[in-house]
């Protein structure tokens, strides 16, 4: 948390991981070599960050897909400066209001994340307008 500058309300990073999560995956990969552990304390720390935990035995490629979004979704948050009526928000691209479906407002951290498959380009212009919940 201190590196990232991150408060236990706002998490500058998320830790994603992959490992073995139960006794069925530990017992197929467990052939020739008995290092191999039950990943308890990776599995904590990425549920506290609200990372994706995923198996070795898993398929690779949704493994690796849904880490790619929830990486793209945690670098494209935009935290907001003060508290909005929800129904007042607009997201404004390139000077197109997108529609409410492309993107979520998160009140526990007061931002605004998009959904993987409706991030921005890389230079765009991106506004968010609202109604204050209060003038303060």
């Amino acid at each position: 948390d201190q590196i990232t500058n991150s408060t236990a309300d706002k998490k500058n990073y998320v830790v994603n991981t992959i490992a073995i999560f139960d006794q069925a995956c530990l017992a197929q990969l467990s052939t020739g070599f008995s290092g191999r552990r039950i990943a308890e304390r990776y599995a904590a720390l990425t549920d506290a960050t609200g990372g994706i935990k995923a198996s070795l035995c898993g398929d690779f490629s949704e493994i690796l897909s849904g880490i790619t979004d929830s990486i793209l979704i945690q670098t494209t948050k935009f935290f907001l400066t003060r508290e909005p009526i929800p129904s007042s928000i607009q997201v404004i691209v390139d000077e197109v209001v997108i529609p409410t479906s492309a993107w979520d407002y998160n009140a526990s951290e007061n931002s605004i994340s998009f959904h993987a498959d409706s991030i921005p380009g890389k230079d765009a212009a991106i506004r968010v307008k609202y109604q204050p919940k209060s003038l303060k």
